[in-house]
């Protein structure tokens, strides 16, 4: 009996160490407690299949000669990553960026670093904050491509948001 009972104290010390872990407050109520419990259920079954399936759960990229992509917020973290597999695939790259030459320098130094050449890349201001900056940007991009095949909105902001600077 008393096995069961420190049994049962771990699995709730457990559950408490994991929701303060995922979430702002504690479930309030039975329905929250079982969201709770499946999303962490989730988590946990994606991380395990990315443990086993790592070295089977690749995708070859080919090469795309005249292929233009547009990449939001490129200059750094996942952006660059995907700067670099897009410049790998021969895929022409705009980059909409805050500062276009600070991003130059950043984007170029890790493609350098990764021995990356012959890159096709287009650096051009943006600021996914300001509607006004956007609008510009799409102007920009307009008069100088006929045609983007891929687009990444991968900006700090991000369009689901809603957050605009007053215009």
């Amino acid at each position: 009996m008393l096995a069961v009972a420190g049994g049962v104290t771990a699995l709730v010390g457990l559950l408490i160490f994991f929701f303060m872990k995922s979430s702002k407050e504690m479930p309030r109520n039975w329905a929250q407690l079982v969201t709770e419990l499946k999303m962490q259920q989730c988590g946990f079954l994606a991380l395990l299949e990315d443990a086993f399936l790592r070295r089977s759960n690749k995708v070859e990229l080919y090469k795309q000669p005249g292929k233009i992509a547009l990449l939001t917020g490129g200059n750094r973290g996942i952006g660059l990553r995907i700067v670099k597999k897009l410049v790998e695939c021969d895929i022409e790259v705009i980059l909409g960026v805050r500062n276009p030459v600070e991003s130059k320098k950043a984007v170029e130094k890790y493609l350098e670093h990764g021995k990356v050449t012959g890159a096709k890349l287009h650096f051009e201001q943006l600021d996914i904050g300001s509607m006004k900056s956007v609008r510009a940007f799409a102007a920009r991009v307009q008069a100088k491509f006929d045609k983007i095949h891929i687009l990444f909105n991968n900006g700090e902001y991000g369009c689901m948001c809603g957050r605009e600077k007053g215009e």
